[in-house]
Formats: C-alpha cells, sequence, structure tokens
C-alpha cells in the first residue's frame, strides 16, 4: 500500500472516535473505501507493525528497511512490504499478509509479479503470514508457487521461521494462572494491569508442571518478578481461550484461574504478548509500541534474549518443536 494512502488511512482510523458516523462516511468515500474493506486495511496495516516488531525484537536484523510503494502502481511495480538485512549477511525480501481464516490465498498474477520483481532485484522473496489472527509461518516464494498462492495451517510443517529468522517454537502442558484483581485502586500489584470490569491485578501465582515459577503479591517485596507476569502474558493468553474460571470473592475482588494443556506457542507470540497488554489494544499495540520507541528514542526494552532467559527456568524445559524444513536443514549441515 502506498505510504500517503497508509498514512490516511491511519488517520481516518485516529479520527474514527471524534468525527460523527456522517463525517466518518464522507472521509472513507473520498478515499475511495467501504466500511468492510477499511476494517480489513487496518487489520492488515496492524499485521504488518505485528511482524516488523517482531523482527527487531529478534535481534538478527543488521537493517530492517520499510520499502514505499506510494508510486508503485504508476510505474507498474509490484515491490514487497520489507527489504531485510541479517547479521550474518542474508539480505531478502518478506511480503506480510494476513487473515483471521484458517487458509491464505494469493493470485498466481499477483505472486508471479512478486517474484519477478525480487529475481530483477537479485533478492530472495518470502512470504510472512499470519493465520487464524496470529499464527506466523514463513514461506519461500517458491513454496506458494508451488501450492498455487495458498497456504493453510496444516503448512506450518514446512514454516522457514526457525531456519531463517532463528524463531523457536514449544509445546506446553500442565500450567496454570491464579490472578486476584481488585477494583479498589489501593490493593494492585502492577500499576495499569488492567482487566475490566474486574479492576487492577492484586496478585498472581504461575505454576507449570505442578511446581511454582513465581508468586507477585507485594508491589515493593515481589517487583523482580514483575518482568516475568509479562513476560509469561502468551501462556496465559492460550490458557485463558482455553480453560479460564472467574469466582467473585467479594468486597470488590476477583479470583481468576487459567488453566492450559498441550500449546505450541512461538517466540514470536512471547514477544509481541507483553506489548497487546501495555501499548494500547491488541489490534494497535505494536504500531503504538513503535511510536513509544521513537518518540522516546529508544531501539527497544526487551527483546527475544530476555525471553529465553525466562523460558530456561522452566522445569522440566518447554518441548522445542521442529518442522521438517527445521530437520532437513540440519540434516544439510
Amino acid at each position: 500500500m502506498g505510504e500517503k494512502k497508509l498514512d490516511k488511512l491511519l488517520a481516518l482510523e485516529t479520527l474514527k472516535s471524534e468525527i460523527s458516523q456522517n463525517s466518518f462516511d464522507s472521509l472513507l468515500n473520498e478515499l475511495g473505501f467501504t466500511q468492510e474493506e477499511f476494517d480489513r486495511r487496518m487489520k492488515g496495516i496492524y499485521k504488518e507493525y505485528d511482524f516488523i516488531l517482531a523482527l527487531h525484537m529478534l535481534d538478527i536484523c543488521k537493517s530492517i528497511t520499510l520499502i514505499d510503494e506510494t508510486y508503485s502502481s504508476v510505474f507498474d511495480v509490484y515491490s514487497s512490504d520489507v527489504l531485510v538485512s541479517l547479521k550474518n549477511g542474508k539480505k531478502f525480501l518478506i511480503e506480510i499478509k494476513s487473515t483471521d481464516d484458517k487458509s491464505y490465498s494469493i493470485s498466481m498474477g499477483n505472486l508471479n509479479n512478486r517474484i519477478n520483481y525480487a529475481k530483477e532485484n537479485n533478492l530472495e522473496l518470502y512470504f510472512a503470514i499470519s493465520i487464524v489472527g496470529g499464527f506466523w509461518m514463513l514461506f519461500e516464494s517458491s513454496f506458494l508457487l508451488k501450492n498455487k498462492g495458498k497456504i493453510r495451517i496444516d503448512d506450518f510443517r514446512y514454516t522457514k521461521l526457525r531456519e531463517i529468522l532463528n524463531v523457536k517454537s514449544y509445546a506446553f502442558s500442565n500450567y496454570e494462572f491464579v490472578s486476584i484483581f481488585s477494583t479498589k485502586h489501593d490493593k494492585h500489584v502492577i500499576e495499569g494491569y488492567n482487566f475490566e470490569p474486574y479492576g487492577e491485578l492484586s496478585s498472581e501465582e504461575f505454576r507449570y508442571n505442578g511446581k511454582r515459577v513465581y508468586k507477585i503479591k507485594n508491589r515493593e517485596k515481589d517487583k523482580d518478578d514483575f518482568v516475568k507476569a509479562f513476560m509469561f502474558e502468551a501462556l496465559k493468553d492460550r490458557a485463558a481461550n482455553q480453560n479460564q474460571n472467574i469466582e467473585q470473592l467479594g468486597s470488590g475482588l476477583t479470583k481468576i484461574t487459567e488453566t492450559g494443556t498441550e500449546q505450541c506457542i512461538s517466540e514470536l507470540e512471547f514477544l509481541l504478548s507483553p506489548i497487546n497488554h501495555l501499548y494500547g489494544n491488541k489490534k494497535s499495540s505494536a504500531k503504538n509500541y513503535l511510536d513509544h520507541l521513537k518518540d522516546t528514542n529508544k531501539k527497544i526494552e526487551y527483546d527475544i534474549h530476555l525471553i529465553r532467559k525466562l523460558l530456561s527456568t522452566l522445569n522440566p524445559l518447554p518441548i522445542e518443536i521442529y518442522t521438517e524444513n527445521d530437520i532437513n536443514a540440519k540434516k544439510s549441515h
């Protein structure tokens, strides 16, 4: 998408809550979008920010260059979203795509045009694809060509996330979060950690394979464990979707127990989940965080190394999941 149209869409998204529906519809019409198309485009834009932020936090990139496609249609160019140069010297293009469905598809004409653009610039082309709302995979463009432009969840066994970007995935089972939330503002443990309508976090315990990993219940005494509460958000999110029990304790207190079994989680989720909770709603949190880094002149506040250090404290260690591509890559070396 052209940068100018992207800027207009983001500006319109910001204005959405501040103007009347009639004014919003009028602006949509001027930009040539229906409400449905606008919503779909915004979802795609924010997913691009998710993956770009995750790339940065993986600490393997020498540079990440966002490609300006403002005049692509004028010059009949089918460029990609990002040009990536890794610290190991590998350089390639990435096209970032997303869908809430269980499969993704691209027309063969569009695919071939993007492959030709990459070849003309002597670069490999990869597709980073998020399906079912946030399950990321990475494929060479040749894989999509062989699959006639279609990617399904079963294609995970061929993802090149680990081989190319060193992104690991893990299998977890038998873990539980027990959290107490309070509507009394003087009871919170982590300031700003809200879960409406239950209030702010008053205490939290995380148990893995029957053993306590941490328990926080005092702002000062347990502050060293706060980072764990945020870094394990991906596990907590998965458990919440799988088995969540909410119990009212009275006096403005609510106990929430979330239990997870047999979950497959990639490091991309561990990187992005804390951002989702700290920097706005889950839709725009990655962009909000990138804006925060820019405004504060910071490079990053945590990265993959912290995630891996915390995961290494779990006993037993979570099982690393290897795809067929990972196994074949190891054999070739």
